[in-house]
């Protein structure tokens, strides 16, 4: 396992939520059984993204911004643009890095027993509107307030380090922010905005994937 890599796990775990959830359609009183209800997105997804790393070891924050692509039923994507393009991506046998600056690729595969597929099950709990699935993965605490909603999952893998995911968004809307919250203090934070879908958005997917196994 390649350190690049394992530094990356939560991430992926993040851009699932992230962009399942961007997909939701909220009813007028958001719940989290109206949130998996309409999380079953069915057509690629590309959305914008600006992240924030704060780091114990770092004296200011680290910024990366670029696009988060899922293609269902089970590949997502990131395309980094800013600082540097990168490319990261999972599908249901493995996860992928490309350094298109550096030529640098990188594959780990998933077999169902590794506890790094505990992402794709997250993945798939949520494309599938499993509630089941994804409450025996994640203590799962949802609030709405007249201000919007938000979604706190706390992992209940004891393999898993020690963190937080929360995931919300203003009344009856989709999430603009997801938070990861480190034991050891780091924090990671998505805004998402510009939510876009169609042909183009399916072909550009396809093509990213293509270039991050190299073909």
């Amino acid at each position: 396992m390649t350190a690049v890599m394992i530094q990356n796990k939560v991430f992926f775990r993040l851009l699932c939520l992230g962009l399942l959830t961007f997909t939701a359609h909220l009813s007028a009183t958001d719940t989290f059984d109206s949130v998996m209800q309409r999380m079953n997105s069915n057509v690629p997804v590309r959305i914008s993204y600006r992240e924030t790393r704060s780091l114990e070891l770092m004296d200011h924050p680290w910024y990366a911004s670029g696009y988060m692509f899922s293609k269902p039923p089970n590949i997502i994507i990131r395309e980094q643009l800013e600082p540097e393009r990168l490319l990261m991506g999972v599908s249901s046998e493995s996860m992928l890095y490309f350094d298109a600056v550096r030529n640098i690729r990188h594959k780990v595969d998933l077999p169902e027993d590794d506890p790094l597929s505990l992402n794709v099950s997250v993945f798939k709990a949520l494309a599938h509107a499993d509630k089941v699935l994804l409450m025996r993965l994640y203590e799962v605490d949802f609030s709405s307030k007249k201000d919007g909603w938000e979604m706190q999952l706390n992992p209940k893998e004891e393999d898993d380090p020690a963190f937080t995911i929360m995931v919300s968004g203003p009344p009856n809307k989709p999430a603009n922010r997801v938070v990861v919250q480190q034991e050891d203090g780091d924090v990671s934070s998505f805004l998402l905005t510009k939510y876009t879908d169609g042909y183009e958005v399916s072909t550009k997917a396809n093509d990213l994937y293509l270039e991050l196994i190299g073909e």
